[in-house]
């Protein structure tokens, strides 16, 4: 028996937005944190950490837009059919290690040959794991496609949002389920507050609360 958690992680990263719609065109994430296993049977060992950095960049065929211009209070929509490709990679300290012990075992014939399947993917695949490589290995392709979404999104109301940046009339669209809402303001030009319960669908990671600082008037 087995059990995991994940320990301190963090996530930062970078979106590409189109100018005219905010559609989102691409993403890039960096997540790094240790998971911590524990092995209950057979026999009770140790926790082990494994600590672990993933680098992920996606990109969309089509952009994906969180806003359907124009608007207007009562609209809903949802997310046009898309295509996403997968690329980055893995790397983890445990993983040279593992790398080492796999290809000695493999050099002196210990693997079985009903495994030697997997082993062909796992020699492809370490020490550092390519996750488009992993993807075309494992699944024939390292893209994704997005059929088009009900509608995800509602405009709920227009009304007056106090940030950083200013005072602004914007319209508030919110998340299915209660798990959140972003206000677009036509003056800015831009969404100016996001917020998101995002613990109750990612328990490991802070709801977010965003708000517009400042606007570039150049």
């Amino acid at each position: 028996m087995k059990s995991g958690w994940l320990l301190k992680p963090t996530i930062s990263g970078l979106a590409i937005v189109r100018k005219s719609d905010l559609a989102l065109e691409q993403l890039t994430l960096q997540f790094s944190g240790c998971f911590l296993a524990r092995f209950s049977k057979p026999i009770v060992l140790p926790a082990l950490r494994v600590p672990v950095k993933i680098s992920l960049s996606t990109e969309f065929s089509t952009p994906c837009s969180v806003i359907d211009f124009p608007l207007s209070v009562g609209k809903a929509w949802g997310i046009s059919e898309t295509v996403i490709t997968l690329d980055g990679e893995i790397q983890s300290i445990w993983l040279r290690p593992l790398n080492f012990i796999h290809k000695i075992a493999r050099l002196l014939n210990l693997i079985p040959e009903e495994f030697m399947d997997i082993s062909d993917t796992i020699n492809d695949l370490l020490p550092v794991i390519d996750i488009g490589d992993a993807l075309e290995i494992l699944r024939g392709s390292n893209s994704i496609e997005i059929p088009e979404t009900p509608p995800l999104f509602y405009c709920a109301s227009y009304e007056t949002i106090n940030v950083p940046a200013g005072s602004y009339d914007a319209y508030k669209i919110v998340f299915p389920m209660d798990t959140g809402y972003y206000c677009y303001a036509p003056e800015a030009k831009n969404i100016v507050k996001i917020e998101g319960n995002v613990q109750q669908l990612i328990p490991y990671i802070e709801n977010i609360s965003m708000e517009l600082l400042s606007i570039n008037e150049s």
